[in-house]
């Protein structure tokens, strides 16, 4: 199994940066590109890094997500 961080987006989901060297950068840079240059700090308890700059986006997606749920049911 490949290692890898866990990093927040803009959604309920997160991105995992493997570590692999030839990989790694790449990876890093195509994150940048899609969500900018940002500060992350690190939840050990859920060993996860943070974004929070994304924090309002992600509260707004999760709760629209929430009601679409409530509205339509999940699977």
């Amino acid at each position: 199994m490949l290692k890898g961080i866990r990093v927040e987006t803009t959604t309920d989901a997160l991105r995992n940066l493997r570590e692999i060297a030839a990989w790694s950068n790449q990876q890093v840079d195509n994150y940048i590109a899609d969500f900018g240059d940002v500060e992350v700090e690190y939840d050990a308890e859920y060993k996860v890094y943070r974004v929070p700059a994304f924090k309002a986006e992600r509260d707004r997606y999760c709760a629209a997500k929430a009601e679409s749920c409530r509205l339509w049911g999940s699977e």
